[in-house]
Order: C-alpha cells, then structure tokens, then sequence
C-alpha cells in the first residue's frame, strides 16, 4: 500500500491563512543581518546581549509587516509613524536587558535608520 502525499513545500508548510508568511520571515531576517552587526559595532559586545536584541527585532519586524499588510493606507503616509513606534516598542523591551540610557536609544536610532535605509536601496534596486 502506498500514500500519495504532496512534497513538503514552504506553500505547504506555511498556508496562506498563517500570520507567519515567507516574506514576512525574510524580512525579519534581513532586518537581524543587517542591526545586530552594528549592534555589535555599537559596543554591545556579549552574544547574549546580540540574541536578545536579534529576538527584539524579529518581534518588532514580524508586528510592524504585518501591521503594515493589513492597513489600507499608503505606505509613505504611514511608514514613518510606525517606525517611530517601532524604536519606541523596541526601547521599552530592551531597556528591561540594558536599562534605560541615551546610549541604547541612540543605538536603536542608529540600528533601525539603517535597515531602513538599506531596506530602501535593496527595493529600489528590486533586490527584494
């Protein structure tokens, strides 16, 4: 007796009524290679220290697309709203690790403004 199964497919194993999409989760990993690097060159040198920021900003990342899948309103009219709350969600969970301090905060500035604008080249050039 043999069973005819469909092959094991990212389509399969993620259908399109799961909130966690391929995209969603590339771009949350594209977000994590690009800010813990320069976490990293910030001084935040411990690799507990880059994991917990790495898992702050798959959570920020996979809330702020998702968010942004389900509005209705134009991308550039709300883009700069939500990535302010992005630093400010991202700041209130890393202050309980790091506490409160102009330097994490100036780091978040940093990490976010440069994924931002990196994420901007990447779709310019159609990269992604």
């Amino acid at each position: 007796m043999t069973v005819d199964a469909a092959p094991l497919t990212a389509e399969n194993f993620f259908p399109d009524s799961s909130p966690f999409e391929i995209g969603l989760l590339e771009f949350a990993t594209l977000t994590v290679l690009i800010e813990v690097p320069i976490f990293f060159l910030c001084g935040w040198r411990k690799f507990s220290d880059c994991a917990f920021f790495a898992g702050v900003n798959v959570i920020s990342n996979l809330l702020l697309n998702e968010f942004l899948q389900a509005t209705t309103a134009e991308y550039w009219q709300i883009i700069f709203p939500c990535e302010f709350f992005v630093v400010l969600l991202e700041f209130v969970l890393c202050s309980y690790r790091f506490g409160m301090s102009k330097k994490i905060f100036a780091t978040l500035l940093l990490t976010n403004a440069a994924s931002f604008f990196i994420g901007l080249v990447l779709e310019f050039w159609e990269v992604i």
